[in-house]
């Protein structure tokens, strides 16, 4: 990206300095392997962990969770801790960035990603040079304290985060800990969400515009009391990178204060610096700084949203003189240009966010954010403080109400999809080359076909696959028809949620629909079902359901019938009436795209919802027979055994996870696989799979896949079966 930017400045006329730009990239280029290979270093081991540890970073508690990176002996670790009682949590929250430790835990390795195209936890802290996950048993507060001045500065933020939490209503204070500081933790995560619809979410975030926006308003203060430009400038040379740091120190943040320090030198020296030199020595000094923020979305957005501006400002973007239409081309140059890096890290974008944008950047611009800094300001003065506080909260209360209302818009996002590497650099290409033709005032009617067939691409598989998701101690099989001819889910996953007291709640618990199900989905590609099969009523199989159709549609919905007896099912089918639900029973078959399902279990109506009365399905798929059997057990084995319908069998789905009580040696003998899928925890509480099923398995000769040591297993019509983790 920064080369690619800076051969842009090569390519507008700035030959000397985009020379020695391109010749610093290249030099930082042929290192960074070398550099990364240095980085990714330790000097500890996996096992028991007892010492002292400093507090250094991203503290938080929520509820009964206490996180932060501590470092010990030069080495940093992402540490821990379950909280015991609501008193232990008051203590914990009174930690300041520097307090020493005493903790005792073990050290083991963070996960690699699970699930195909998910987040890889083990490499985002990787790159920042953390290789341990430290989960404490024990924590004890030393009277040690380090002393360090990006402590100090970390604790000076949160004693402002808390003095604004204390003196605003939660409402105000939310908004302003994230626009003036950069902490969206207080944000309540529905509003967040419909923001996020609208996609106008990147306003919530401290950004190029609220740096640009202060450091301007200040600079325009500064003049119309009788400073000086250059004292002026001279100023806002020190004080954007303390103003930085203090509001987090993320890419864009320091992206903007970097530029905005660069533009304010030029005023002090009588030089102008064009914004793409700026932009290219902000890049350059990202990497001699910490060449790994090249992997991070805020720092792929941030620049490039803003390259694409730079340049399409000198030529495209100066045709346009009214507001609206200037604002309108602003807003599509950063949806596109943001499109390609949306799809790879979050498989969706926003295109409505196109016109919302036009009503939500004046807004936040003009009225919400300079009230934030105007609260901020009068903050001691009564009754100023609370009038001014009165107004910020009311206009607030109208803007989430009328995000709510939006929010309720059909197509709000476009689920795109993760492209491959391929694809992505056909994305960034095309990108490049509609922008290019704009300029030349050149027709872009056929590259914009190629981008939309390339989305097609990206959502729709050339070939069928199965994909058994990785949803823990539970079941969630994906069935993709080759060519988009139908998407059908057995199961959704789930987990039991037991209550907890108010203060142990988080703010934003951990879910198998929301943070495994649903972004599997859409890294897939797919924004709907075309058909869900609900096998029974456990939560560890229709426990993500709720979740899953806040953000998927489905067509038709199958169950059992007596199924809905159940307190879980009877929810889930409440959740969202207007749904086709269909009650399968024996016998039941249909045909698509050359594959056939055929329903062997429940034999009747008037089921319980129970491990027995699962649905079972057999389907010939790429050219082998496959059978699903949800949780059924020994009785129901025996049941279809004894009706002669079970036949032999290529990849049988195992039972109950592996239990026991499934999968007897009768039933293997029948069903001959050659190959069993075993969905289940990783280290689960029930033990599943149990010795004898394996065993069985193993003594039939049967090849084992597993979710808990594999990850999902995916099977690929044509090519057969690969796994997400390596065995």
């Amino acid at each position: 990206m920064c080369i690619a930017m800076i051969g842009g400045g090569f390519l507008l006329n700035h030959h000397k300095k985009s020379w020695l730009l391109i010749l610093c990239a290249l030099l930082i280029g042929s290192g960074y392997k070398m550099i990364d290979q240095f980085l990714h270093m330790t000097q500890v081991a996996a096992g028991d962990f007892d010492r002292e540890v400093i507090i250094a970073k991203k503290q938080q508690v929520d509820g009964d969770r206490y996180k932060a990176i501590v470092t010990a002996n030069g080495e940093s670790f992402a540490l821990g801790y379950t909280i015991q009682t609501e008193q232990e949590q008051r203590a914990f929250k009174e930690l300041q960035y520097g307090d020493v430790l005493h903790v005792k835990g073990a050290l083991t390795k963070p996960e690699n990603n699970r699930n195909p195209d998910q987040f890889n936890y083990r490499t985002y802290l990787e790159r920042q040079r953390i290789f341990w996950e430290l989960e404490a048993t024990q924590i004890t507060k030393t009277n040690q304290h380090a002393t360090k001045l990006s402590y100090l500065f970390q604790n000076t933020r949160q004693t402002i985060l808390n003095q604004l939490e204390q003196g605003f209503s939660k409402r105000t204070s939310s908004y302003m800990q994230a626009l003036l500081l950069g902490d969206k933790t207080g944000l309540s995560q529905e509003v967040y969400q419909e923001y996020q619809q609208l996609g106008v979410v990147h306003l919530l975030a401290i950004s190029g515009l609220h740096i640009n926006l202060f450091s301007g308003l200040v600079y325009f203060i500064f003049i119309r009391l009788g400073i000086t430009r250059e004292r002026a400038a001279f100023i806002l040379c020190l004080f954007l990178p303390l103003y930085a740091v203090l509001a987090g120190a993320n890419p864009p943040v320091l992206r903007a204060a970097i530029m905005g320090m660069l533009t304010f030198m030029g005023v002090m020296w009588s030089k102008k610096w064009s914004g793409l030199i700026c932009l290219c020595i902000a890049g350059l000094l990202f990497f001699f700084w910490r060449p790994n923020v090249l992997y991070e979305a805020g720092f792929q957005l941030s620049f490039a949203v803003s390259f694409a501006i730079i340049l399409s400002s000198r030529i495209w973007l100066g045709r346009y003189q009214h507001f609206f239409t200037k604002s309108l081309a602003i807003s599509f140059v950063s949806t596109f240009a943001a499109a390609p890096i949306m799809m790879f890290h979050f498989y969706e974008f926003s295109m409505i966010g196109l016109l919302f944008n036009l009503f939500y950047v004046p807004l936040f611009s003009v009225l919400i954010l300079p009230l934030c800094l105007i609260n901020m300001l009068v903050w001691p003065l009564q009754p100023l403080h609370f009038l001014c506080a009165s107004i910020l909260d009311q206009l607030l209360i109208w803007t989430e109400k009328l995000t709510s209302f939006f929010s309720h818009f059909p197509l709000q996002t476009i689920v795109t999809g993760r492209p491959d590497f391929w694809q992505m650099l056909l994305f960034l290409g095309i990108t490049w080359l509609i922008f290019y033709m704009f300029e030349k005032r050149r027709s872009v009617k056929l590259l914009l076909v190629v981008y939309l067939l390339l989305l097609v691409a990206v959502r729709m598989p050339l070939h069928g696959q199965i994909l058994f998701i990785d949803v823990g101690q539970g079941d969630s099989i994906l069935i993709r028809l080759p060519l988009g001819q139908g998407d059908y889910l057995i199961d959704t996953g789930g987990q039991v949620v037991f209550e907890k007291e108010a203060w142990a709640k988080r703010k934003d618990p951990f879910t198998i629909g929301k943070d495994v199900l649903v972004p599997t989905l859409k890294a897939a590609g797919i924004s709907k079902l075309d058909k869900i099969f609900l096998t029974h009523s456990d939560a560890d199989h229709i426990g993500a359901y709720q979740d899953l159709i806040k953000e998927i549609d489905i067509d038709t919905l199958y169950k059992t019938s007596g199924s809905e007896n159940k307190t879980l099912m009877a929810e889930a089918l409440a959740a969202n009436p207007t749904i086709k639900v269909v009650n399968v029973v024996q016998g039941m078959e249909f045909e698509a795209a050359g594959q056939y399902f055929q329903i062997l279990a429940p034999k009747s109506e008037g089921g319980n919802g129970g491990n027995d009365d699962s649905i079972v399905i057999s389907a010939i798929l790429d050219q082998k027979r496959w059978l699903f059997t949800g949780d059924l057990e020994a009785a129901g084995e025996q049941a279809l055994l004894e009706q002669g319908i079970i036949q032999d069998t290529d990849i049988l789905k195992v039972g109950h996870h592996g239990s026991k009580t499934s999968t007897t040696s009768t039933w293997l003998k029948v069903a001959d696989p050659e190959v069993a899928v075993i969905s289940c925890g990783l280290e689960n509480r029930f033990g599943h799979p149990h010795q004898e099923t394996l065993q069985a398995l193993e003594k039939n000769n049967t090849i084992i896949y597993r979710t808990d040591e594999q990850g999902a297993i995916q099977y690929q019509f044509g090519k057969g079966f690969i796994t997400t983790l390596v065995p």
